[in-house]
């Protein structure tokens, strides 16, 4: 394949060394084989203009991945090399070059893959001093596309949050990526929770006027959680959103806290064998609303006794969610939406028409039936 490239020799200094020159590092704990060599970005991008078969290996996670990725490049998660890996990559004779965001966890990586005996493992740095192309979107590699996302827990109770989609939380969620990070949190004017990272992040701060349930990045090293209200200079990471002002008063204006974040790797969508099957309206009508899921994309469905309604249409999986899509021939032209896990449905009240007699609630579920179908 063909890159177009534009070269930096800032990853180089970032290792302490000069543009072209290569340093073989011995992985910790390892015998002399396990090793695995560091490149400059110039030589990884000659690599790639002459050698069109290498892997070009991105250990970010996949929402990183997805935000901007040099072509042709695969991703696997650090936190997913282990001995599966070796099933995504057979050859452990194959040159792979490795990068992530800044070049801590692909040194990392090219570590863990040189324990596995990959013997050609050439690690480049970081995307953040690549200069040549990059492209957007996913590019899954076999079936093992793996996606994170961040979760917070305070005093163990998890609580959601809706992250901000800015550097500082990409820093946060690499600062995080290897094992979960404990914050001893400490109560400061009557409105907030402030911690120490342990670490100085990325900051676009400006003059902000926080709510309850925001989360802020103070003096780049801070993370602060309000349960009241402050006007400061902050960069604004987050918002908890499964909590009233009144819960976060509670939560968080009774003492000193403690509070833990942990990169979570999603668990991989259904497929449509997973998902075939009749599903059971737990509100319906003494549980008589069914839909019937078949693996060619086909569905029906039946109302109850009391319309006795049958509808029938095709369903798909679209990006996360399930979509179902009644026939038009049949008067109507519904489209439902769910949010599909092996075992259930979740009702998606936000874009779907919903049913013909029966509506459902956001968030209601129809269960899987654990009879077979006849």
């Amino acid at each position: 394949m063909k890159y177009f490239v534009l070269i930096s020799a800032l990853a180089a200094l970032l290792f302490g060394g000069t543009p072209g020159n290569t340093t073989l590092y011995a992985c910790a704990a390892q015998t002399d084989s396990a090793t695995y060599e560091h490149i400059s970005q110039e030589e990884a991008a000659a690599i790639m203009s002459t050698q069109p078969d290498i892997i070009i290996l991105d250990v970010r996670t996949q929402e990183e991945y997805e935000s901007g990725h040099i072509p042709g490049a695969i991703c696997i998660p650090l936190q997913s090399i282990d001995e599966s890996v070796i099933e995504l990559l057979p050859n452990k004779e194959q040159v792979i070059l490795v990068h992530c965001r800044s070049g801590k966890r692909s040194v990392e990586a090219s570590g863990k893959l040189a324990e596995l005996g990959y013997t050609n493992i050439k690690e480049f740095g970081g995307i953040l001093t690549w200069e040549g192309e990059t492209v957007t979107g996913a590019l899954p590699y076999g079936d093992k596309e793996v996606k994170t996302h961040l979760e917070m827990t305070i005093d163990g109770q998890a609580v959601g949050v809706a992250w901000e989609d800015n550097p500082s939380v990409d820093a946060l969620k690499e600062l995080v990526a290897d094992k979960p990070l404990d914050i001893p949190m400490s109560m400061h004017g009557g409105f907030e929770q402030y911690g120490p990272l342990g670490a100085t992040l990325p900051s676009q701060d400006e003059q902000i006027t926080t709510s309850a349930c925001d989360i802020v990045l103070y003096e780049s090293n801070q993370i602060v959680v309000f349960y009241g209200s402050n006007t400061w200079s902050y960069t604004k990471l987050g918002t908890i959103t499964n909590k009233t002002p009144q819960e976060m008063t509670t939560l968080l204006g009774n003492g000193d806290i403690h509070m833990t974040l942990t990169l979570v790797e999603e668990a991989p969508l259904p497929t449509k064998q997973d998902l075939a099957g009749t599903y059971i309206f737990e509100e319906g009508f003494a549980g008589d609303f069914t839909i019937t899921l078949q693996e060619d994309g086909t569905y029906t469905f039946y109302e109850g006794p009391l319309s006795s309604y049958l509808g029938s249409g095709t369903w798909d999986i679209v990006e996360d969610k399930l979509v179902l899509v009644e026939n038009e021939e049949l008067g109507y032209k519904m489209t439902n939406k769910f949010t599909p896990t092996k075992d259930a449905l979740a009702f998606i009240e936000e874009g779907s028409s919903n049913f013909i007699y029966i509506k459902v609630k956001d968030g209601q579920k129809f269960t899987k039936s654990t009879q077979q179908d006849s």
